[in-house]
């Protein structure tokens, strides 16, 4: 499955891609929303966005939008290292599921599955 992988960090960055790489995910990576959004311009058939919730400079809501222009189901797992009451809503918002930062290796891939069946 192609993924995108867009996580401010770059040491998550890399971890993410590495395990989605190692269970056979087609992982392609941006660092921010710009870098993101031509990622996105170059990608066919994208099967499920991965970002963070709080991409510089306006969160996640942005690519999020741009992704679904051309695939309005696709599938949307976004992470944090928190789940504050704002967040909610912006994930009930975006019809994203979410995973929090440091749950762990087993708990990310649940979290990808939970959001390729959601």
């Amino acid at each position: 499955m192609k993924i995108l992988l867009v996580i401010k960090d770059s040491d998550m960055l890399g971890l993410l891609a590495a395990l989605l790489e190692k269970n056979g995910h087609d992982v392609t990576m941006a660092s921010e929303s710009v870098e993101a959004f031509r990622r996105l311009l170059k990608m066919e058939n994208v099967g499920l966005l991965v970002a963070s919730l709080n991409l510089w400079p306006d969160g996640a809501e942005p690519i999020v939008k741009a992704a679904r222009l051309t695939n309005p189901t696709l599938p949307v797992l976004l992470i944090a290292g928190s789940q504050s009451n704002g967040y909610r809503e912006r994930i009930m918002l975006m019809d994203a599921v979410f995973w929090q930062t440091g749950d762990g290796a087993d708990s990310f891939m649940l979290a990808v599955e939970q959001a390729l069946s959601h």
